[in-house]
């Protein structure tokens, strides 16, 4: 997050598209610290009834194969060796059973069949001349009567070139995240500087932080907000791998865990000296935590460490600085990507955004610049496809995996961060300074 400085309300249509990418960056202010239904319809894959996401790579694999069997324009034959692929768990593979392409070419020559029974019917003679009843299936029959010898039969042998043979299926360019996207849309106002979103699929409900309220509020679709956790400092929130309630701190220097109201320190200090403000978080299936650390929430004479980092807090509890930057660097918003194998991170300083390549073992090696952003890149949130949504002050900006901008989805209020939620995680969740908006998305959303 950046800081919760006031800002103007800017004016922007409550429409949702797509302004492409030509704009001038204008100077990065330097933050103050701050005060303590669509054409992918996803089926039969739920977010756990308890709480718990599964893996982040095999959520999003299974809501691409959900999505990628409605998607328009499919073939019967890709739709078909979509479903095929699908394993089904605790059951023996089924029969061999005719190719595809045999089954197509059956229904292809069954009208030719009909005919050629019809006029036969109709014409035979009682010399030896073939009848209905005595039409062979497995003899091919071409357009213009003639036997051609049996070469192919409907059960399955060598059809005639055609499309169907010219090669591999072709995937096709990957959709467009914001073709089919919402009206974006206000659900509450009257706060001071609201971040960190995250969804609950147990409790159906959204948590986010108002930073100088030092509240977490509850929002319980359609129309209930109430707090949920008051005297707390708070920014980024997530769900564990238990469906715990992890805390970026902020002004309380540390990364906690919530577990039965109670707080668990995760990390307070490296190398004896105490974070900084912790700001966003993100963990792996693994159980790896990746956060950020910048300097917002502390004074200049309180500072302790003498860089700015994005940290790693490994299964075991044991922290890693992975990334250090000079203290007038700003790491901010993070999210893995849906492989686990790119962690993201927003510079709000530089206006960039990296891509760190995660090792095995849940290092982060070298950044490399993802793409170029507006100022003030904040929170982010990463659909199934692997879109990245990140919130600047222009918007919500989209960016494909390879760094390609889609568009940007315009907000009535500067961004902080946002989140995929409902039931279907169909909705983006965006916190905007003063309010909580959300708008309808095409794809689905990681947890």
């Amino acid at each position: 997050m950046g800081s919760p400085e006031p800002t103007p309300t800017r004016s922007a249509s409550a429409g949702s598209l797509a302004r492409t990418a030509e704009r001038g960056h204008d100077a990065h202010p330097e933050p103050r610290e701050a005060s303590p239904c669509s054409p992918f319809t996803v089926r039969a894959v739920k977010a756990p009834s308890e709480g718990r996401s599964p893996p982040r790579a095999a959520y999003a694999s299974s809501l691409r194969e959900a999505a990628s069997t409605v998607k328009s324009g499919d073939s019967t034959e890709s739709g078909e060796r979509r479903a095929e692929s699908i394993p089904t768990e605790g059951r023996d593979p089924p029969t061999a059973a005719p190719s595809v392409r045999a089954m197509l070419a059956a229904m292809r020559r069954l009208p030719l069949l009909l005919a050629s029974t019809l006029l036969f019917a109709g014409c035979g003679d009682d010399d030896g001349g073939r009848d209905a009843g005595t039409l062979d299936a497995g003899s091919g029959v071409d357009a213009g009567g003639e036997e051609d010898g049996g070469a192919t039969d409907a059960g399955g042998g060598e059809e005639d070139a055609g499309p169907e043979d010219a090669g591999p299926e072709d995937a096709g360019p990957p959709p467009n995240p914001l073709e089919g996207l919402g009206e974006v849309r206000t659900l509450d106002t009257g706060y001071m500087f609201l971040e960190g979103p995250v969804w609950r699929p147990g409790d159906g409900d959204l948590l986010f932080s108002d930073i100088p309220a030092q509240t977490i509020y509850r929002f319980a679709p359609p129309d209930t907000f109430e707090p949920f956790r008051t005297e707390q400092d708070s920014n980024g929130l997530l769900l564990d791998l238990d469906g715990e309630l992890l805390i970026a701190g902020h002004g309380g220097r540390a990364v906690w865990r919530l577990a039965d109201g109670s707080l668990e320190v995760l990390a307070e200090r490296f190398e004896g000296q105490r974070l900084h403000s912790p700001n966003d978080l993100d963990q792996r299936s693994d159980g790896t935590i990746y956060f950020t650390d910048p300097p917002f929430a502390v004074s200049p004479g309180d500072r302790e460490l003498d860089f700015v980092g994005v940290f790693r807090i490994d299964p075991e509890g044991a922290l890693t600085a992975e990334w250090r930057g000079a203290l007038d660097t700003r790491p901010n918003g993070i999210a893995l990507s849906p492989d686990e194998s790119t962690l993201y991170v927003a510079e709000s300083r530089d206006q960039v955004l990296y891509a760190f390549p995660v090792e095995a073992g849940g290092a982060l090696g070298e950044p490399a610049t993802l793409a170029d952003t507006a100022p003030t890149g904040d929170g982010m949130a990463v659909d199934v496809r692997g879109n990245v949504y990140l919130t600047t002050r222009e918007g919500v900006e989209v960016y494909a995996p390879d760094g390609t901008q889609w568009g940007t989805i315009e907000v009535p209020e500067v961004p902080a961060n946002c989140a995929f939620g409902g039931a279907e995680r169909q909705t983006l969740y965006i916190t905007a300074r003063t309010g909580l908006y959300a708008v309808d998305t095409p794809l689905a959303g990681l947890p």
